[in-house]
This record gives C-alpha cells, sequence and structure tokens, in this order.
C-alpha cells in the first residue's frame, strides 16, 4: 500500500489558512510580550501554538483531538524552555561584571524551567510513540526517525547542561561570586542555547517529513 503522504487529505485553503492564523498569532504575541498587554500576548501564543499543531501531522487524528491538543501545549512548553534559554543566553553576559554579580545570581536563582521541561518530556514522549506507531524500526527507517533521534539527543543534552548549571555551576557562583564562576554559569547558559536551537532545528524536519506510523 502506497504511504500516504502527510496532509494530503487537507484542502489547501485550509492549510494556508492554519498557517496565516499561526503567523497573526505569531506577530500579536510579539507585539503584547511585556507590560499590561501580557494577557493578550499569552492569548496569542496559544493561537500561535494551536494553528502550528492543526496544519501538522497532528491534524490527523482529527480537528481538536487528544493529539492536537498534545502537540498545542508541546509547542508551548518548547517555546518556554528554548525561549528562556536562549533569551538568558544573550542577556545575562550583560550582567557579567562585578557590579551587577548579584543580579545575575538573583536571576539565576529565579529563573526555573521545570514545569516547561516536564511538559516537554511528557508531550513529546506522546508524540514520539503516536509518531512511530509503537514500531523502534521506524527510527533508522526514515528521514522522520533520524530527525527523532537527533532531537532526542539533543533535547538529553540540553538537559544535562541545565542540571550542571543549577546544580553545580549556580552553587559556586552563589558562593564565590568569582568571575571564573560568572563565566562558567555564563558559557554553560550559552551551550544550552545552542542545544536548543538545534531541537527546533530538528522539530522543523519533523513537521516536514512523512511520520514513521504513515509508512
Amino acid at each position: 500500500m502506497q504511504a500516504r503522504r502527510c496532509g494530503s487529505s487537507q484542502p489547501r485553503r485550509i492549510r494556508a489558512a492554519g498557517w496565516a492564523v499561526a503567523l497573526a498569532g505569531s506577530v500579536l504575541f510579539a507585539a503584547c510580550a511585556s507590560g499590561p498587554r501580557f494577557a493578550f500576548g499569552v492569548v496569542a501564543a496559544l493561537i500561535a501554538a494551536g494553528s502550528k499543531a492543526a496544519v501538522g501531522h497532528a491534524v490527523d487524528a482529527g480537528a481538536l483531538s487528544i493529539a492536537e491538543i498534545v502537540q498545542t501545549a508541546h509547542l508551548l512548553a518548547t517555546g518556554v524552555w528554548g525561549g528562556l534559554v536562549i533569551a538568558g543566553a544573550i542577556v545575562l553576559p550583560a550582567l557579567d561584571t562585578s557590579v551587577s554579580r548579584a543580579s545575575l545570581i538573583r536571576i539565576m536563582r529565579r529563573k526555573s524551567r521545570t514545569v516547561s521541561m516536564a511538559f516537554v518530556l511528557a508531550t513529546g514522549l506522546y508524540n514520539g510513540r503516536r509518531g512511530t506507531g509503537g514500531s523502534a524500526s521506524v527510527l533508522s527507517a526514515s528521514t522522520w526517525g533520524h530527525a527523532l533521534v537527533a532531537k532526542l539527543l539533543l533535547v538529553a543534552v540540553a538537559l544535562a547542561i541545565g542540571a550542571a548549571n543549577r546544580w553545580m555551576a549556580m552553587p559556586c557562583l552563589q558562593r564565590t561570586a568569582s568571575t571564573m564562576d560568572a563565566h562558567t554559569v555564563i558559557n554553560l547558559m550559552r551551550v544550552e542555547a545552542l542545544a536548543m536551537i538545534g531541537v527546533f532545528a530538528a522539530a522543523s524536519v519533523l513537521s516536514h517529513s512523512m511520520p514513521g506510523m504513515a509508512m
């Protein structure tokens, strides 16, 4: 039986509308991401993630299906985790001075990605199980499988680096407030950010490849 190309059952105008709504939500979120308009930004993020899920593999299970809801949650959680890491890697180096060291320590101590990481792992496990169709052989037999393996490895790297930063580098910085320990914390954040960029790239390949369950 010939494998069905993902999304072929969707009329082109529906997919185009979904992408348009996702883009509009992303633009609205960017415009409302701070200040008193933050609530509108949250709504915009939900619209963008839900619309993206509605034009991806999850829609094959039906509109507003569990698969689509899980994918929406996965996109939101990944965005929060990756966004915090990447933004931190860009912003925190500005605090790498002796006069702002206390601010760096305070921000790093308060910054927690535990909830978003838990959602990423839980929803990712569901998506991976659904995408493989219960067969691990597709991981080595398809572009989708290769991208999934790469994504899992990059997530593992990001988790390991984040754990090392939280449980090893940060306690040292809190004890010493030294320049060397501050550099260690910031450099680990930068490497974690690179891993998260790789996660986003692998996720893009996944969304544009035929999942294992369709093979």
